[in-house]
């Protein structure tokens, strides 16, 4: 009888192990990756953290400091863990975390955490946002908007890799998906300006995104990466086990209001032991955003 309860002991010890040796892989998977970046989940944050101190914007946004440097990288990967769980296995973590050590993909790396801290001051994005606000316009007056070119310079090569990489590595899926999940939002702010075809407005407008996002990005991505990059990035999208990771950040990214809304009463509890009344107020206004989008 002994034997067997320090078996079941075993068992449970067993489970308790590999529970956290997967957390930890993820872990470490979602630094060494990228996957986390302090500066986009902050930006996310501090609209509505602010407005639960409209007599101290200030304070809402050192709260949100305070909360990114220390919690903050936790709280995210309790979000993803459930997707990434559902997806991924502890072998393909594995086998990720080891690729992204490497010093070729830390090297490149560096430059996509460059390239995305400044994409929206970028010319590109500046110039993109120019000829989207214009598209927009004729795409309301039931005109056709004119498509982005290839980018100047960049030849047949690498706009075929570029476009391998855009697609094996979804990132445009997840940034229409995001883009989608508005959709509903902008209809309805339309219909209430008193637009009639609201719905094949935006209709266009999501296909007019979706047919131009990749030669903004494939603009910006040729002033740092060479051919080079992606080629061992394109190794990299097309594994197995970067397609199951991108599966779940997939399935969290499709609502970035629900997973913004999420990550913010997180930062509520959080708030509770040095800040009580600021925590509920932040609460107070999480429930109303949360009301006034039927959620």
């Amino acid at each position: 009888m002994k034997k067997f309860f320090l078996l079941i002991a075993f068992c449970f010890g067993a489970l308790s192990m590999s529970a956290d040796s997967y957390r930890d892989l993820l872990t470490q998977y979602m630094q060494v990756g990228n996957l986390v970046d302090k500066g986009t989940y902050s930006e996310m944050l501090k609209p509505l953290a602010t407005s639960a101190f409209p007599n101290d914007a200030q304070k809402g946004m050192d709260i949100v400091g305070q909360y990114a440097s220390s919690q903050m990288i936790t709280d995210i990967i309790d979000l993803f863990e459930p997707a990434f769980r559902n997806h991924v296995s502890e072998s393909e973590l594995q086998l990720l975390v080891t690729i992204m050590q490497d010093p070729r993909m830390q090297e490149i790396q560096a430059k996509s955490v460059e390239l995305a801290s400044n994409f929206n001051q970028s010319p590109d994005f500046q110039a993109f946002m120019q000829q989207y606000q214009a598209a927009m316009m004729q795409i309301l007056q039931g005109q056709k908007p004119q498509e982005i070119p290839t980018p100047a310079g960049v030849d047949k090569e690498y706009e075929e890799l570029f476009n391998t990489y855009y697609t094996n590595s979804r990132a445009g899926e997840v940034a229409m998906g995001a883009f989608r999940s508005m959709s509903g939002m902008i209809t309805n702010a339309l219909k209430q300006q008193g637009v009639a075809n609201a719905d094949e407005i935006v209709k266009n407008l999501i296909q007019y995104t979706e047919r131009n996002m990749s030669k903004v990005l494939m603009s910006h991505f040729s002033k740092s990466f060479t051919i080079e990059d992606l080629q061992t990035l394109n190794r990299l999208t097309s594994l197995p086990a970067y397609t199951h990771t991108m599966d779940a950040v997939v399935e969290m990214s499709g609502d970035p209001m629900k997973l913004g809304l999420s990550l913010m009463d997180k930062m509520a509890d959080w708030m509770n032991s040095d800040y009580p009344n600021e925590a509920e107020a932040l609460k107070r206004s999480i429930k109303e955003v949360q009301r006034s989008l039927g959620m």
